[in-house]
């Protein structure tokens, strides 16, 4: 399945790229993208969307992503597995949560 979705998104991505300008025509200007970007902005969004795709795919499929992305989020997430079997744990995280709710 890591295999067939990394594809999928790689050869979307290809697509994006290579049809950008007929995306711009049909879908026309993000005033964001022109703002930021400059006047090709909208045509420079769509390719950095497509070649963002194109790493996720290359990513997803190889299984980089998980050996990347998943280290910062064990990082950032690692206490909630550890708060799953301990209820007074998961109290007090329920708890510090309610704080900033």
């Amino acid at each position: 399945m890591r295999v067939v979705v990394g594809i999928i998104a790689f050869i979307l991505g290809i697509l994006t790229v290579i049809f950008s300008k007929y995306i711009f025509d049909n879908f026309g200007r993000v005033a964001w993208a022109e703002d930021k970007f400059g006047p090709a902005g909208t045509l420079t969004l769509i390719r950095l969307i497509g070649a963002g795709l194109i790493l996720f795919g290359i990513f997803f499929w190889t299984g980089l992503f998980e050996i990347i992305f998943g280290g910062i989020f064990r990082t950032i997430f690692g206490g909630l597995n550890e708060a799953i079997g301990n209820r007074e744990r998961q109290q007090q995280l329920f708890d510090w949560l309610r704080q900033w709710a």
